[in-house]
């Protein structure tokens, strides 16, 4: 009895929980991407938002999996599921890895565009990509590098 709890209280939870951890990711991720396509003077990017929006399906698809586990007799996965839910899940990976190496790209993307990158907090950190160099010091508190001391000054007493 107590091990029919815990199997039910594991499932419930993650039926649960999985959504809220989806809508987080989504709403987060999805900005830094759609900032991309916008253009503005001012983009945020950070590499590690396209490959969590690669994995959403697979959540998508393990909360479907994890559902038909409460709807079967003996509380297991029914073998057509589990067939295209293992199908996915190595297309998503094939892809998760693609995007994990290609993602990196975009930050060399905007190395050769009209667009100047502010300092960061290093490689894992998102970075603000702007058009005009004096608002790099508005948005992360840092003077841009390749600016002279007069630039320096100006932008810091404004």
């Amino acid at each position: 009895m107590l091990n029919k709890a815990k199997y039910y209280g594991y499932v419930i939870g993650s039926i649960v929980f999985l959504p809220f951890v989806f809508y987080f990711f989504v709403i987060n991720c999805s900005r830094d991407v759609i900032g991309l396509f916008a253009g503005g003077d001012v983009v945020y990017f950070n590499w590690k938002s396209i490959p969590i929006l690669v994995c959403m399906p697979m959540v998508v698809l393990l909360e479907i999996l994890l559902i038909s586990c409460l709807f079967t007799k003996n509380k297991k996965v029914h073998p057509k599921v589990m067939s295209s839910f293992n199908k996915l899940g190595v297309f998503i990976s094939v892809v998760f890895f693609i995007s994990v190496c290609s993602a990196p790209l975009i930050n060399i993307f905007f190395a050769f565009s009209s667009y100047h990158a502010c300092a960061s907090g290093g490689v894992f950190s998102g970075i603000y990509y702007v058009r005009d160099k004096s608002r790099c010091f508005n948005l992360t508190r840092v003077v841009p590098w390749s600016m002279n001391h007069n630039e320096k000054t100006s932008i810091k007493s404004n």
